[in-house]
């Protein structure tokens, strides 16, 4: 027997009721989520936070390589995966590239290629108004033994050092070694960018175990996900503060082989056996 007309008209429009309640609460629930403030959700600390991810070199620039891996490729491959983590936390992220491409042409006033490659990775941070900026690289040695995730900050700013120790807290559990710092460096991103920034060398090419986690896509994995922790827990304390925070003094500069007079580094960049600070070794 069928229904009465009126009956199951009834019926379908408590149906549409229905959905529309749903969609209207879902809608609700994503709208409170964008109005609440930055790092108020639990579940999306980072919400509101906008973070500057650069894979370092690319293009014609492939940096260190081995045989016939590169470190421009594995920078990219750490950096999406970044971001991707940073995303699920609530952050807003933006990356310098996102393809095999050099930034040279978004410079302007440096006299080489590699000095307006620098300079437009800075621009771009400064474009996008990240709060942090956070390049990412990897190292390179003359010996086999050296290994190890390092962090380096600009000697001037005290908020890039707290984001540089609070990275490498994590990144030393995936690439342990006898190079594990945080240290000063007057590179050219750190030293120009104008908010708090670190370079990332999340470990050695030439080192076994780093090459192992470096290579692999589920090393590339814990490598982002060690970092973005680490921003995590920086941004959780207190708001960065902007380029007027550089006025710690005292802090002694980190003499680096292959550093250029842009401030750019070269391969190797690593730390000789001596206290951090002291001249590095090189061949």
């Amino acid at each position: 027997m069928r229904p009465p007309l009126i009956f199951a008209v009834s019926i379908r429009r408590f149906r549409l009721a229905l959905i529309l309640v749903i969609a209207l609460g879902t809608l609700a629930l994503a709208s409170s989520k964008e109005a609440r403030a930055p790092g108020s959700d639990e579940a999306f600390p980072l919400l509101g936070r906008i973070v500057v991810v650069d894979p370092g070199h690319g293009g014609i620039d492939p940096g260190c390589h081995l045989d016939d891996v590169t470190e421009k490729e594995i920078s990219l491959s750490v950096a999406l995966l970044l971001a991707e983590e940073l995303g699920n936390l609530g952050g807003k992220v933006f990356l310098t590239r996102t393809a095999d491409v050099e930034l040279s042409s978004f410079g302007r006033s440096m006299r080489t290629r590699h000095g307006r490659d620098l300079e437009g990775r800075v621009l771009l941070a400064e474009s996008y108004k990240g709060e942090l900026l956070v390049s990412l690289h990897v190292n390179a040695a003359n010996s086999e033994k050296m290994g190890g995730g390092m962090v380096f900050y600009h000697p001037g700013s005290f908020e890039s050092r707290k984001l540089a120790a609070s990275i490498l807290k994590h990144l030393r559990e995936v690439t342990p070694g006898d190079q594990n710092a945080a240290l000063p460096a007057d590179f050219f991103v750190l030293r120009r960018a104008a908010m708090p920034a670190v370079l990332v060398e999340m470990g050695f090419l030439t080192h076994r175990q780093d090459r192992a986690v470096l290579v692999s896509p589920q090393g590339q994995k814990r490598l982002a996900a060690a970092i973005a922790r680490g921003i995590e827990e920086y941004l959780s304390v207190d708001p960065p503060l902007a380029q007027e925070d550089r006025v710690e003094a005292g802090v002694p500069f980190l003499h680096l082989y292959g550093l250029g007079t842009d401030g750019a580094h070269e391969c190797p960049l690593i730390l000789s056996q001596s206290q951090p600070g002291s001249q590095v070794g090189g061949p």
